[in-house]
C-alpha cells in the first residue's frame, strides 16, 4: 500500500493549526462585543499535483496561524473521481 506523503503532511499540519486555533479562542462576554467584530477573509489553495507547491503551503500553515488566521472550512475540487485541489478558508479580526 502505498503512502500518500502529501496528503499525510497536510493532515497533520491542519490539525495543529486547527486545535491551536481551537484552545486560542475565546467566547464573546456579551452579545453586543460578538456583533461588534468585523472579518477579514483570506482563502489558501493546494494542487495535491505539485509537490513544490504542496511543500510551500505546508510550511506557511505555522506563519498563518501566528498571524492569528482561524480555519473555518476546507473545499476539495475533484476530476473524475480525484481530488486536483484544496481551497482553505481563513478568517481573523480586523
Amino acid at each position: 500500500m502505498k503512502l500518500n506523503v502529501p496528503i499525510i503532511c497536510t493532515v497533520l499540519c491542519l490539525s495543529a493549526v486547527l486545535v491551536g486555533t481551537l484552545t486560542a479562542q475565546d467566547a464573546p462576554k456579551d452579545a453586543g462585543e460578538a456583533a461588534d467584530v468585523r472579518w477579514q477573509h483570506m482563502a489558501m489553495t493546494v494542487d495535491l499535483n505539485d509537490d513544490q507547491h504542496h511543500r510551500k503551503f505546508v510550511r506557511q500553515l505555522s506563519q498563518v496561524q501566528n498571524d492569528g488566521w482561524e480555519l473555518v472550512d476546507v473545499e476539495n475540487f475533484d476530476r473524475s473521481g480525484t481530488t486536483i485541489k484544496t481551497v482553505y478558508y481563513f478568517k481573523k479580526p480586523k
